[in-house]
């Protein structure tokens, strides 16, 4: 027991470090100002709607993963409504001019943006999530993710950076839209769902974290190049452990000898997976965080 509160503790002090950077990285902070509800720590298109009926930035109860955090943002477009650049969703870290870029402070060495979309779309919108990493004003490396398909049920993303060589960082900004922002167009209706940003390490719900099974832990996690397989039960036999990315897709499957308590996870990309044990009779999953 003690060795999966172990587990669970450094998973929890690694995503409040990863996350905390983040101003209102699982928005569930909201201020009131003149144009309906914003979310704490980012500017929205609800400032372009000079009739102040059309909210495109809305809180939502519907959020993900459920037990972390009560709310998501929600970013819709509406041509019908306004046609031209003021029916979009839109969300930023910085003011929409970009003149007060980068916004917020940050620590380390990140190399990726992790969270959490719902995304549907109508005309062929495409959804934008990217973000900027800077050194005394200046970027210093970037990442993007684009996409123009709908995904109706909560999906994870790892957006990398360009360039992971870069010497350093001291600040970031995040900028998230329901179309495509380089061109400001909007094509439909369409609504993006983001929740629970992090840099690096993605966020999950704590009660989803356990051990192998009643027979054994898993450690490190997060973990980067192996792995070990802390037995009750050493002399085993036939265990097979399988690791699975977040599609469901079968990553690595390996069926252990006699003893052996390390795997070689070396080739496969940060995230989070999902890890299977079977053992004489026995089987189990739980999480597993790789981040290098």
């Amino acid at each position: 027991m003690k060795k999966n509160l172990s587990i669970t503790l450094v998973f929890i002090v690694l995503v409040v470090i990863a996350s905390a950077q983040i101003p209102n990285n699982g928005f569930e902070n909201w201020t009131t100002p003149v144009n309906g509800l914003e979310p704490t720590g980012w500017y929205s298109a609800n400032s372009l709607d000079p009739t102040g009926d059309y909210f495109p930035v809305t809180r939502s109860e519907d959020h993900f993963p459920l037990n972390t955090g009560n709310y998501s943002i929600r970013l819709e477009n509406k041509p019908s409504l306004f046609p031209g650049t003021k029916a979009f969703g839109l969300a930023m870290t910085t003011r929409l001019d970009g003149s007060d870029r980068p916004l917020f402070a940050i620590t380390g060495h990140p190399t990726s943006l992790c969270g959490y979309f719902k995304f549907q779309s109508q005309n062929n919108d495409t959804m934008d999530i990217h973000f900027a990493l800077y050194k005394n004003g200046t970027e210093v490396t970037s990442g993007r993710f684009i996409n123009p398909n709908s995904f109706a049920e909560w999906t994870s993303f790892n957006i990398q950076v360009d360039n992971t060589l870069y010497p350093e960082a001291d600040s970031a900004r995040i900028v998230i839209s329901s179309f495509y922002s380089d061109n400001l167009l909007v094509h439909g209706n369409s609504v993006l769902y983001i929740d629970n940003l992090s840099f690096d390490v993605p966020i999950s719900a704590v009660n989803d974290l356990s051990p192998i099974n009643e027979h054994g832990f898993i450690h490190p996690n997060p973990a980067s190049d192996f792995v070990v397989l802390d037995l009750e039960k050493p002399d085993f036999k036939n265990a097979v452990v399988s690791f699975y990315d977040f599609s469901g897709q079968k990553v690595k499957s390996e069926t252990l000898i006699k003893n052996q308590s390390e795997v070689n996870i070396q080739g496969l990309r940060n995230g989070v997976y999902l890890v299977t044990f079977f053992i004489e009779g026995f089987s189990s999953t739980g999480k597993l965080v790789i981040r290098r």
